[in-house]
């Protein structure tokens, strides 16, 4: 931050990697102090705490958009009956493939997560959960087989 002080601070991540940029997000600024631009975008991630802590997330990250994919899977777990809650803005993308079609559901502060874009799905599918902008994760990025 001395030699950069001006620089802006990137949070992503997929899946596990996007639950953990959250947390970041939480905890960076608190150690590091604020920076002067955040973006903040997770794909395909999963549900990361109760209300009073997104509630908390979208108090200090105002611009929190997340990606979900058609079907996914993660992003329904673990569930709201739990008591978990997603933060942030929701670009959902309902078509599975490389669909370019969008809906966003905004989220605020003090309310339940919005049920208008993902949540709308009745079944889900992991196969959603590797394909993201156009990008086959599983084969294309991780090596492994596509499920």
């Amino acid at each position: 931050m001395e030699a950069h002080p001006v620089a802006s601070m990137l949070y992503t991540g997929h899946s596990l990697g996007g639950a953990l940029a959250t947390y970041a997000a939480v905890d960076v600024p608190e150690v590091l102090g604020p920076f002067n631009e955040v973006y903040f975008y997770t794909f395909g991630s999963p549900r990361t705490g109760n209300q009073a802590f997104t509630d908390h997330v979208m108090t200090l990250q105002r611009n929190y958009y997340r990606v979900t994919h058609a079907a996914d899977t993660v992003p329904h777990l673990p569930s709201t009956a739990q008591g978990f809650n997603h933060a942030g803005t929701e670009a959902w993308y309902p078509n599975a493939g490389l669909g370019q079609t969008y809906q966003l559901c905004f989220n605020k502060v003090g309310t339940p997560e919005n049920a208008q874009c993902a949540d709308t799905v009745l079944s889900t599918n992991l196969n959603d959960h590797m394909q993201y902008v156009g990008i086959d994760l599983a084969a294309g990025w991780c090596g492994g087989p596509s499920f």
